[in-house]
């Protein structure tokens, strides 16, 4: 793998603003990829199941950045976005399946997240901190080649997270909800030939609320 990367990291306004930037470019060669392979089921059948294939060529190449602003000194506002170009640029695994100028599986072009932190004395004893979070993540396919029943459609979450900080700090009791509107997602879709299709989700594709304690010591 040949890499490129250049870029900046700096900081602004009394270092309440941090801003850093990059332009990359990865080259590889002989890179491995997962591929699916029919192989005998029984009854003059086949299923097709994972292997790993080797790609004579992939690039990888785009930008990203990132940010991070304190307005106030308890309040901090961040966030990232990231462009990624990932395809393969040698692939032909056989005279039926040649893969060139395919996506990378798992490889969105666009990403980004978004971030506020607030945390506060409210006395010399106890404190207060608050964490929302917004993560998004652009289309992918889960499967070489781009097959249409592979792909998984963008998708954002948001996540929340408040807790009090008693005893003099040493103990956070706080409260969570994940995929606070209910965002339901899949992370990939399998054909099995025959068998039909395999679908993969996550129980973060559901809203969930629960609390935590933390003890320090």
């Amino acid at each position: 793998m040949k890499s490129y990367e250049a870029g900046m990291k700096s900081e602004w306004m009394h270092h309440r603003l941090r801003l850093n930037v990059d332009a990359f470019r990865e080259d590889f060669t002989d890179f491995q990829a997962t591929v699916l392979t029919p192989v005998p089921a029984g009854n003059g059948t086949t299923i097709l199941t994972s292997a790993i294939g080797n790609a004579g060529g992939l690039v990888s190449q785009g930008f990203e950045g990132n940010v991070a602003y304190k307005p106030i000194p308890d309040l901090t506002l961040s966030g990232s976005v990231s462009f990624t170009d990932a395809h393969f640029t040698d692939y032909v695994a056989s005279t039926k399946a040649n893969y060139t100028n395919t996506r990378l599986t798992n490889a969105p072009v666009w990403s980004a997240n978004a971030f506020i932190d607030y945390q506060h004395d409210l006395t010399p004893h106890l404190g207060v901190q608050a964490h929302l979070d917004y993560a998004y993540r652009g289309t992918t396919w889960t499967v070489t080649g781009q097959p249409d029943y592979s792909k998984v459609p963008a998708y954002s979450l948001v996540n929340l997270r408040v807790s009090l900080l008693p005893l003099n700090k040493r103990l956070q009791v706080g409260l969570y909800v994940r995929n606070m509107f209910n965002q339901y997602f899949s992370t990939g879709y399998q054909l099995y030939g025959t068998a039909g299709y395999l679908h993969y989700t996550s129980p973060d594709a559901r809203r969930t609320i629960g609390g935590f304690i933390n003890f320090s010591y």
